[in-house]
């Protein structure tokens, strides 16, 4: 019974990646593969304030670009056990090969609302409102639009529920995110994604990643698969019992 259990555990990020997926007729014939490196930190601010950040560096090697992402500073307000707001700054470099360089500043402001459960489950919905802005580097063009980024998403820890969100245990992951831009009224892009984690200590935990990515290429086309990224993620928790507080609540 157990390991029946534990199999409907590690099928659970897979199955909403795929099912979501299932939608989709067919694949872009030009998706290429992306791969991201990622360190996200929290730390204590005061109370029920806590700070984070997170930096990534991406590699597509078809498309011939690299990306350095920086999130900081973030703040997250805790107001009770399932709600959290949230707010930050996020700066995006890419180093195109094929075409001029960008800059993408991105603020933002968000909700997190979990869903309290007897299985130790994280059922989430996280809404965040970016305003995007771009600058060509070439011409030194500003290019904005604002996006509403809803994901609904889960993690489900892969042991029996005493040993749960304890250290050397692993955890799925899967969630489903329509972004919709407001300057075209359409969802672009959608992500699905799934994944591993393993919580190396109180402290660390390691996380990978698959997502897919669907982009329309035009405002008249329908949602077609991009880019395939696989990312490696390292979360590190510079406070005590940060973790448990803003993504274990119960």
């Amino acid at each position: 019974m157990k390991r029946a259990f534990h199999a409907i555990h590690l099928s659970l990020a897979a199955g909403l990646l795929l099912g979501a997926r299932a939608g989709f007729a067919k694949t872009s014939d030009d998706d290429t593969a992306e791969y991201r490196a990622s360190l996200s930190t929290q730390h204590e601010i005061w109370h029920d304030w806590t700070g984070f950040g997170q930096f990534q560096y991406y590699n597509n090697p078809q498309s011939r670009y690299q990306t350095y992402d920086v999130l900081y500073p973030g703040v997250i307000y805790r107001v009770n056990d399932w709600l959290q707001l949230s707010g930050g700054m996020e700066a995006i470099q890419t180093d195109n090969q094929t075409k001029a360089d960008t800059l993408e500043l991105r603020p933002f402001v968000g909700y997190k609302i979990f869903l309290p459960n007897h299985f130790k489950w994280n059922i989430y919905n996280y809404n965040r409102l970016e305003y995007c802005d771009t600058q060509n580097q070439e011409t030194y063009v500003w290019s904005e639009y604002s996006r509403l980024c809803m994901r609904f998403g889960v993690d489900a820890p892969l042991t029996a529920q005493a040993s749960a969100w304890q250290p050397h245990t692993f955890y799925a992951m899967g969630y489903v995110e329509p972004d919709f831009r407001f300057d075209s009224d359409q969802v672009n892009p959608l992500y699905l994604s799934a994944g591993l984690g393993y919580i190396i200590s109180k402290r660390f935990r390691l996380e990978l990643i698959y997502q897919d990515e669907f982009t329309r290429p035009s405002t008249d086309s329908s949602l077609r698969q991009t880019y395939n990224i696989f990312e490696l993620n390292l979360k590190v928790d510079l406070g005590k019992g940060i973790f448990e507080r803003l993504h274990n609540p119960d």
